[in-house]
C-alpha cells in the first residue's frame, strides 16, 4: 500500500541545541528549517539523571503532567520532503535513533534500546480521512518492537502513574490543534529509572553540586519548559546567593 503522510518530530531536550557533529548533521539533513519550529504543550518534566549531562536531571515524558497546570512546552519540527512514504518514515526513525545515541551506526535494529525508545503519536483528526494509510503505518511501526527485546511500558513510569507509551510504541499524549496540518509525529521517550520525581530544590541542587546547568539553561534558551522552571530558577538563585 502506498503511504503519503506528513509528519515531524517532537523534541523535548538537547536534540534541538546539542552541537555534536552527528546531531548537527541530522538536523540539517532530515529536519525542516529551524525557523519553522512550533511550540507544543506536552507532559514533560525533569526526571532522569544523565551521566552525559554531569549527573543532572534531564527531560522525560510523564503521564502525571497531563493534570491541570503541569503541561510544559516542547518543540515540533517537520521532516524535510513531506509528505513521506512508509520507507521514508522508517528511515527518519532510524536516523533519529542515530542522533539520540550520537552514533553514525547503531548495532540494534529495534526502535527501543537500553535507556529509551521511539514513540509515535497520530493526529486523531486525520484518522478518518487517511484511515487505511494510518492503520498500515501503525502495523509496520509495531513490527519494530521485537519479542526478543520488547518495549515494556512500565519502564517509562515513576511510581503509580499511568503508562504513557504502549507495547507497540504509540504515545498516549494529547494532539495539539496547532499541528493539525500534520498526520503524525515521532518523539524519543526515555526511562526515568528513579523512585520518585524530584522537586525543584533537588533539580537545582544537582546542577549546583555537579557544577553543570547547561542542559537546563539551554532548554530555557530554546523555550523548552516544564511547570517547575520558575521554581527551579528561584532555587538556583538561592544556592548561588548562599555561597
Amino acid at each position: 500500500m502506498e503511504v503519503q503522510l506528513k509528519g515531524g518530530i517532537l523534541i523535548i531536550g538537547s536534540l534541538i541545541w546539542d552541537p555534536s557533529p552527528i546531531r548537527v548533521k541530522w538536523r540539517e539533513e532530515f529536519l525542516d528549517n529551524i525557523d519553522n519550529i512550533i511550540d507544543v504543550p506536552a507532559p514533560i518534566r525533569y526526571g532522569r539523571i544523565s551521566r552525559k549531562r554531569n549527573c543532572t536531571y534531564t527531560m522525560v515524558f510523564s503521564h502525571d503532567c497531563l493534570s491541570p497546570g503541569k503541561l510544559g512546552i516542547a518543540k515540533f519540527i517537520g521532516f524535510k520532503n513531506n509528505p513521506l512514504t512508509l520507507d521514508d518514515i522508517l528511515l527518519q526513525s532510524k536516523e533519529l535513533i542515530k542522533a539520540e545515541t550520537d552514533q553514525t551506526e547503531v548495532r540494534f535494529k529495534t526502535f527501543n534500546w537500553k535507556w529509551g525508545a521511539l514513540g509515535l503519536c497520530i493526529n486523531p483528526n486525520k484518522e478518518k480521512g487517511k484511515n487505511e494509510e494510518i492503520k498500515y503505518l501503525k502495523v509496520r511501526w509495531a513490527e519494530n518492537y521485537g519479542k526478543q527485546k520488547p518495549l515494556i511500558p512500565s519502564d517509562f513510569v515513576v511510581g503509580e502513574e499511568e503508562e504513557i507509551i504502549s507495547e507497540t510504541g504509540i504515545l498516549d499524549i494529547p494532539w495539539s490543534d496547532n499541528l493539525n496540518e500534520f498526520d503524525f509525529f515521532i518523539s524519543t521517550i526515555v526511562k526515568p529509572e528513579i523512585k520518585e520525581y524530584p522537586n525543584a530544590y533537588k533539580i537545582a541542587e544537582k546542577m549546583i553540586v555537579n557544577e553543570s546547568d547547561e542542559y537546563f539553561m539551554k532548554n530555557k534558551s530554546y523555550s523548552i519548559k516544564t511547570f517547575q522552571d520558575d521554581e527551579i530558577i528561584l532555587e538556583l538563585e538561592k544556592f548561588k546567593a548562599s555561597r
